[in-house]
């Protein structure tokens, strides 16, 4: 019983080992987006409290859904209207402003 134990816990060993040592061959993100939140009226940077403010991203150029991507990705605006994301892959995207301090 103890044998067949060890035996078992040798084939899962093994197994997990094998599984986990393929190599990534794609790239990885290689751009990102930085910019400033304006209020229209006074020209200046929106003030907003932590999390407060929100911007959803659809990258539109991909191409391994039908009509683009499937899904979105938030971009969390600072305190002092500033949002900045360097981890994006190259492409075109759509910005919707979200849960924010707005009408």
């Amino acid at each position: 019983m103890k044998n067949l134990l060890y035996i078992a816990i040798g084939v899962a060993l093994l197994s997990f080992t094998t599984s986990c040592t393929a190599i990534d061959n794609w790239d990885g993100p290689d751009s990102g987006v930085t910019g400033t939140v304006y209020d229209v009226y006074t020209q200046k940077p929106i003030l907003a409290s932590q999390s407060e403010l929100n911007i959803r991203i659809w990258e539109r150029s991909y191409t391994g859904f039908e009509d683009g991507a499937s899904t979105y990705q938030t971009l969390n605006v600072k305190q002092d209207g500033t949002y900045n994301n360097s981890k994006l892959f190259s492409g075109t995207y759509d910005f919707y402003p979200y849960d924010g301090c707005f009408w």
